[in-house]
């Protein structure tokens, strides 16, 4: 895994962090997705909410896998790896986070998300 790899997957990784931490309040700050999984358990048969609960284990372990090759990767680039997971995660938690009325903390995302990008170029030359 490069550290545009490593970039990209700091950048989910943003995004699901935030994503998790907004629906983590009231009821109406609840995501779509929570909505359907529910709906989809109370309704449907046992074998539905089998299949539901397999399906998530599996992908439950594929993060998990997937994360220990992060993590992996990370150490290998060393500081390079650390700065843009950095910079890639922080990103996406802000864009993520911030309301509509802030708009600086979603220009300040960008611009943590631009910086990674132009640090990963750079160093993919200079390593090269």
């Amino acid at each position: 895994m490069g550290l545009g790899k490593i970039f990209i997957f700091s950048v989910f990784s943003g995004f699901s962090f935030a994503f998790s931490y907004r629906t983590s309040g009231d009821t109406s700050d609840v995501g779509f997705t929570f909505v359907l999984l529910n709906q989809l358990s109370q309704t449907g048969d046992s074998q539905t909410q089998a299949m539901i609960m397999v399906l998530s284990i599996i992908v439950t372990v594929f993060f998990i896998y997937s994360l220990a090759r992060f993590i992996g990767q990370i150490y290998e680039q060393r500081l390079a790896g650390i700065i843009i997971a950095v910079l890639g995660f922080s990103g996406s938690f802000l864009i993520l986070s911030s309301s509509q009325q802030q708009t600086i903390f979603i220009i300040f995302g960008v611009i943590l998300w631009i910086t990674g990008i132009v640090v990963a170029i750079l160093l993919k030359k200079h390593q090269a």
